[in-house]
């Protein structure tokens, strides 16, 4: 899709999208403004980045979903796959994106990404903005024991394929985990401090 609008200059059309949804927003006009300028300033470029390389990862996750629906293992003349149920086939793909993609890059572009919008989310709202960065330094702290305590006996159940997975795993888990825990606390405190 993107070869087909490359001649259009697709990156340059994105801003006439928002510049007309922007126009059109209504009285929300200023919030968008510096919600925009906020995203664009701090994370478009690594957004930017980070997607060219999800799509890098999709493409070769691609290539060998199709090769593993050709795969007959059997011998039986028809491809394995049809022999699947729906559950089995969705976890069968799902082994096969974490056996192809590189837990790295899908950090790093899940970190761009988010930082672009954490950067949205202080120019609307700093309070929420100090629980998220509260809630990551957290996540920080626990994933070190996490990963100590726990990386061993994953080895031990995870098939040996899956084993680059784990601390990454573990690193998003205890970052989710301290983020939510942070930002409904400070939904509570903020629910108190709401002045009629």
């Amino acid at each position: 899709a993107y070869a087909w609008l490359e001649p259009y200059h697709p990156e340059d059309l994105f801003c006439v999208v928002v510049g007309l949804f922007m126009a059109f927003f209504g009285g929300e006009f200023p919030a968008v403004i510096t919600a925009v300028e906020a995203y664009r300033q701090i994370g478009f470029g690594p957004t930017l980045k980070a997607l060219k390389s999800l799509w890098a990862d999709v493409k070769k996750v691609q290539a060998a979903s199709a090769q593993d629906d050709k795969e007959d293992k059997d011998k039986d003349g028809k491809a394995d796959v049809t022999a699947l149920s729906p559950g089995e086939l969705v976890e069968r793909k799902t082994l096969l994106f974490l056996r192809t993609t590189d837990p790295e890059s899908v950090g790093n572009a899940i970190q761009a990404i988010s930082s672009g919008w954490l950067a949205v989310l202080a120019a609307l709202r700093i309070s929420f903005a100090r629980a998220v960065t509260l809630g990551a330094a957290i996540g920080d702290v626990l994933r070190k024991p996490a990963v100590r305590y726990l990386a061993p006996p994953l080895k031990k159940v995870v098939p040996e394929d899956y084993h680059r997975w784990i601390i990454p795993g573990l690193t998003y888990i205890c970052k989710i985990t301290a983020i939510s825990v942070a930002w409904t606390i400070q939904t509570i405190i903020s629910a108190f401090l709401v002045r009629p």
